[in-house]
């Protein structure tokens, strides 16, 4: 999702693409809650990409529509976020 300036936006696609049922995981390096940076902040810098905090990885995939949304982060470094979308009727 770093290489995306719009994390919903990125999401909504992800969201259209995917089969009613289906999965999709995300991971990618997180801001530090206590610092607001990424551990890996120079390389964010240097290439301009997009980090995002824990909040952010809890508040879009909800908001764009995903119905089920598990986390797992990693030392504080890395998020894994794993979003379903709704099931057939």
């Amino acid at each position: 999702m770093y290489f995306r300036p719009d994390f919903a936006n990125g999401l909504k696609e992800t969201l259209s693409l995917l089969k009613s049922g289906g999965t999709r995981m995300i991971y990618n390096e997180m801001i530090q809650p206590e610092t607001g940076v990424s551990p890996y902040q120079f390389y964010i810098d240097a290439i301009d990409l997009k980090a995002y905090s824990a909040s952010d990885f809890r508040k879009y995939p909800s908001e764009t529509g995903f119905e089920r949304v598990e986390m797992i982060t990693k030392e504080k470094i890395g998020i894994c976020v794993i979003v379903k979308t709704e099931k057939e009727k």
